[in-house]
């Protein structure tokens, strides 16, 4: 009875991801052996949590000898109640070494794969493939055990879906249909028929009735499916992810060969322009003037952003910034008026702009500047989407638009970054490649 107390008390606890919920009880299937374990059955720890200062507010320290560990025994976390450890399981996840679990909570596989090494880190990772058949932490639960959290939870979370029905399930469900299928759909929380045809296609490559429902073998399919994948960052640890947008296609190697510097010329509203991308069908990143960066789309998607052949293949990067701008004189005093100020208040002051001559693809003017911080906030983005996969993204592709025009045979046709950014774009590859080879000295 007290198991079931346990799974009851994960079926009923609030939590910030309700999906999740089958992740936290397969886990702890493998962790407390269903509560065998003393620790869980006697300590109410069913994920076999060490203690850190951390719990303290909902947690007690106790020792609990165990032969995982090399000194034969260590300080586990002691929960009052069966509640208690359910929320304790989540606070845990708090503490730094989760930092970024969040943005990998799409799914149970994508959240299981990105705490796996954590929970099961590399001193242990070795021992537990060869105990359990060659597969990792993250796969031997979604193989083994995860159909059986599902069906003990009898899980609301995998109700069945169907042409009609909106909501957030909904949007869960093309989430993860846009992981297994070419063509990218909106996610918007309304099962129409372009996410019928995709449950479709998708049935069809997993062997089942192709009837346009999502019922839970669809489910488990997908997400067992998931968890064979090379786990992949889709999501940026450091930017404000915001409501998905449209995209029109999957890179072949399921990142960005490279990336392409746009300035907005426009105002600095840097939510509003993610708002504005998604009307005019441009997935792009977008970094306001304190650097910080906004994503409304996963990695492994692109779509038109440079009218170039260098989309097909590059993220786009839209910076916040005016661009060029024209002087003019207010009350003797030089200012700069770029296209949509509407009165001499809004102009620019000069400390704010930055004149360059011709040179290369940059063409001369006077240009609003990128901030330090916008100019740090690029080099920090560029240099992650190159740790993440080194052998797909190359600094030698990263382009302004004014450069991709140029090689695509519209010479002119565009001038950002140009002056905006503080060298050239030869300049600024070059800079990547020396930080680069020093960050991995």
């Amino acid at each position: 009875m007290s198991w079931q107390e346990f799974i009851d008390a994960i079926a009923h606890t609030e939590i910030e991801f309700p999906h999740l919920a089958s992740a936290c009880l397969a886990q702890a299937i493998l962790e407390s052996g269903r509560e065998t374990s003393d620790l869980a059955k006697i300590h109410n720890n069913y994920h076999g949590m060490k203690w850190r200062d951390e719990m303290r507010e909902i947690a007690t320290p106790v020792y609990y000898e165990t032969s995982s560990e090399p000194t034969g025994g260590a300080d586990f976390c002691k929960f009052a109640s069966k509640v208690d450890a359910v929320r304790g399981y989540w606070r845990f996840l708090e503490r730094f070494p989760y930092k970024g679990w969040r943005d990998h909570s799409g799914s149970v596989a994508e959240f299981l794969a990105f705490i796996s090494p954590i929970w099961c880190p590399s001193g242990y990772k070795d021992d537990w493939k060869a105990k359990h058949g060659g597969l990792n932490y993250h796969e031997y639960i979604m193989k083994k055990l995860y159909p059986e959290a599902v069906e003990l939870l009898k899980d609301d979370n995998y109700s069945e879906l169907r042409e009609g029905n909106r909501g957030e399930k909904v949007k869960q469900i093309q989430r993860e249909l846009n992981e297994h299928n070419v063509t990218g759909l909106k996610v918007d929380g309304i099962f129409g028929p372009k996410t019928k045809a995709a449950v479709i296609a998708v049935e069809k490559r997993l062997d089942l009735t192709p009837d346009g429902v999502v019922d839970i073998d669809v489910w488990l399919r997908i997400h067992q499916l998931q968890s064979t994948k090379e786990p992949k960052t889709l999501w940026i640890p450091f930017a404000k992810r915001m409501s998905e947008i449209p995209t029109q296609w999957t890179y072949p190697q399921g990142y960005p060969k490279g990336a392409v510097v746009h300035f907005t010329a426009g105002r600095d509203n840097p939510e509003g322009t993610v708002e504005f991308l998604d009307t005019v069908g441009f997935p792009c990143l977008v970094m306001g003037r304190n650097g910080k960066v906004y994503q409304a789309f996963p990695l492994n998607r692109g779509g038109c952003h440079s009218g170039t052949c260098h989309q097909n293949y590059s993220i786009g990067l839209e910076i916040i910034a005016a661009g060029r701008c024209n002087p003019v004189t207010v009350n003797g005093v030089r200012k700069f008026k770029a296209w949509f100020h509407s009165s001499p208040s809004e102009y620019f002051d000069e400390s704010q702009m930055r004149y360059v001559t011709q040179n290369g693809s940059r063409r001369e003017g006077w240009y609003q500047k990128y901030t330090f911080a916008q100019e740090e906030s690029l080099i920090e983005l560029l240099l992650w989407l190159k740790s993440q996969a080194p052998d797909v993204f190359s600094f030698d592709d990263v382009k302004g638009h004014d450069e991709c025009c140029d090689e695509g045979g519209r010479p002119g046709a565009k001038n950002d970054p140009g002056g905006a950014l503080s060298m050239t774009m030869p300049e600024f590859r070059e800079l990547l490649k020396h930080k680069y080879v020093e960050a991995n000295k």
